[in-house]
């Protein structure tokens, strides 16, 4: 595979991957991520301009940031949903100031049972 093939395959990937991060296809990341690897463990990079190593480079940390950031995202949505199973009380919100208040009633749930 020559030079400019390989940047181009490489390229495509990335922008494939970002995709699939945006939407998320995290099935689609994963068989992407194995793509890449084989793409980069057969490519010379010493035939690669560095311009376009830079470009690479900034593509590729690009998706790590979006991943990142998607694994967050998952990691407070589970948190939410385990505290709304765990029952908790009041609502949180956000001041004007951006920082976060939480509404409740300062108690324990309660089950009320009217005869």
């Amino acid at each position: 595979m020559t030079a400019e093939m390989a940047l181009h395959d490489i390229d495509a990937v990335l922008e494939a991957e970002r995709e699939a991060i945006l939407a998320g296809r995290l099935e689609d990341v994963s068989r992407l991520v194995a793509q890449k690897e084989r793409l980069l463990d057969s490519t010379n990079f010493a035939e690669i301009h560095p311009d376009d190593l830079k470009r690479l480079r900034a593509k590729a940390q690009r998706n790590e940031q979006l991943l990142s950031s998607a694994m967050a995202g998952l990691r407070r949505a589970m948190a939410r949903i385990e505290e709304l199973r765990e029952g908790g009380t009041g609502l949180n919100t956000y001041t004007q100031s951006g920082g976060k208040t939480a509404l409740g009633t300062g108690g324990a749930p309660r089950v009320e049972k009217k005869a």
